[in-house]
């Protein structure tokens, strides 16, 4: 085991220095991107970005510097996904280091390289969240472009003022209000001195809305809005409930549109909360209820094996992050379906333990785009239970004692069937014969005396004929 982990450790050691001193001999290619490259967020709220590649040509490995303002965002985390073994993956202090490889697998297609966490310490303004260097390689280095991203932050709205002011409509564009104020001596509403210089909006009829998801792919979503009256409906969504951080552009008026989600910002197999976000002509603005849409994972058979490479045939095994029990087949192989790309588990209680063994797993983010559609092969992965040992002896064997006693049985019905006629023959054999002549026929047929007794007993059976 120690000699494995050695050799391992060589191989990621020795492809990332291939990866780091290699000669920039190939011409500029593909992009390196962050995305979405434009966001909002909520001070105190998180932020979450995706380093992607889209490489144009084969890629086992990625570098990436990534700069931002800490006094803006603070960072959280950095998860890779395909490229899953890093000899550096680090932030903070307004700089992000990666540089990561995959050992088993090379990618020719847009890959995410890793899911970046942040959170949003500023109220208002904007920052960038910048790449200031990056490359990939399989070899030799691609010099992809590079794209970086950047983010605006908000504030939460004041609360409504509960005293008997005024609000002045100059330049802002803002209303006067009617404020109620409560006291001992009187309980009327006291109206604002100040006059109105901007019209209030022309009352219009309450917006209602109705959403569906109308496509839900890979990384293609599609929400149609129907409304009641023409409105401009834009989508807020993301992979929290009380953060939804990521927004559509509003969709031209109308009271049916199709609203799609930004590819870039999505994943496979994830599930994602959305809230319709209606502007009516007066500008009014009405949101319709939370909602989620779940877009299409990779179906992945997974192989189990035990310690003897055996296949796990017909027990119970589960995968996990989301949590997915299936029956392997008779090869041991299980079918998982709706699986996020990314780093798993799968777990196998045996039956009388109480210790779960598992294995980890790599789903890679691999499907194919034509059009409107999105396809993706099965991806077969195998495990093996290194500590778990099924019996030796095959189940056919099993059944050998129970063959062996219906033949038993069987041979014993013939033998009996056999027997009466074996005592028919001896019957007749000693009515005929003396015995004498039975002890001869015995000793002739065993070569102790010459001529034939039967040769006698037909004269002598002859003799009394005659008689």
């Amino acid at each position: 085991m120690r000699k494995i982990k050695a050799f391992v450790a060589c191989s990621v050691i020795m492809a990332m220095t291939v990866f780091l001193w290699t000669g920039h001999s190939s011409a500029a290619g593909g992009l390196l991107y962050l995305s979405p490259s434009s966001s909002s967020v909520q001070v105190g709220s998180n932020l979450t970005l995706q380093l992607r590649i889209n490489p144009g040509t084969t890629i086992n490995s990625v570098e990436a510097t990534i700069s931002y303002d800490p006094s803006a965002l603070s960072f959280i985390s950095s998860t890779p996904s395909f490229f899953a073994t890093c000899v550096q993956n680090s932030g903070g202090g307004g700089n992000i280091n990666l540089s990561c490889a995959s050992l088993a697998n090379s990618t020719s297609s847009d890959t995410l390289v890793s899911t970046l966490q942040f959170q949003a310490l500023a109220g208002s303004g904007s920052s960038a969240v910048t790449l200031t260097s990056g490359n990939a390689a399989y070899g030799t280095y691609t010099n992809p472009g590079l794209q970086s991203a950047s983010v605006s932050f908000t504030s939460p709205a004041p609360p409504a003022s509960s005293g008997g002011g005024s609000s002045s409509g100059g330049s802002s564009g803002t209303t006067s209000h009617v404020s109620h104020t409560s006291s001992p001596s009187s309980t009327q509403p006291v109206a604002s001195s100040a006059p109105s210089t901007t019209p209030a909006p022309a009352p219009s009829t309450k917006v209602s809305l109705a959403a569906h998801v109308a496509t839900a792919l890979y990384t293609a979503v599609a929400i149609s809005v129907k409304a009641n009256q023409p409105v401009q409906a834009a989508i807020d969504y993301g992979t929290s409930a009380t953060d939804l951080n990521l927004s559509t552009p509003p969709a031209p008026a109308a009271t049916t549109s199709t609203v799609s989600l930004d590819p870039n910002a999505l994943l496979p197999g994830t599930t994602y909360y959305y809230q319709v976000v209606a502007t009516d002509a007066s500008g009014n603005v009405t949101k319709g209820p939370l909602q989620t849409v779940t877009t299409k994972g990779f179906t992945v058979e997974v192989t189990v094996l035990d310690g003897n490479y055996r296949p796990l045939a017909h027990h119970q095994v589960t995968l996990h992050s989301t949590a997915q029990t299936v029956m392997t087949d008779g090869h041991g192989v299980a079918t998982f379906v709706n699986v996020a790309p990314g780093q798993h588990h799968v777990d196998f209680l045996p039956s009388g333990m109480t210790t779960v063994m598992s294995q980890p797993v790599y789903v890679m983010d691999a499907f194919s785009s034509s059009g409107l559609k999105q396809t993706a092969a099965t991806q077969q992965l195998a495990v093996i239970l290194h500590d778990y040992h099924q019996s030796m002896v095959p189940r056919w064997l099993l059944f050998i004692p129970i063959f062996l006693v219906i033949g038993l049985l069987l041979f014993g019905t013939i033998k009996e069937r056999n027997l009466p006629r074996r005592l028919r023959y001896a019957h007749n054999v000693m009515n005929r014969y003396t015995i004498s002549q039975i002890v001869q026929m015995e000793q002739y047929v065993k070569g102790t005396i010459g001529p034939s007794p039967t040769a006698e007993t037909k004269k002598s059976d002859q003799g009394k004929e005659k008689e």
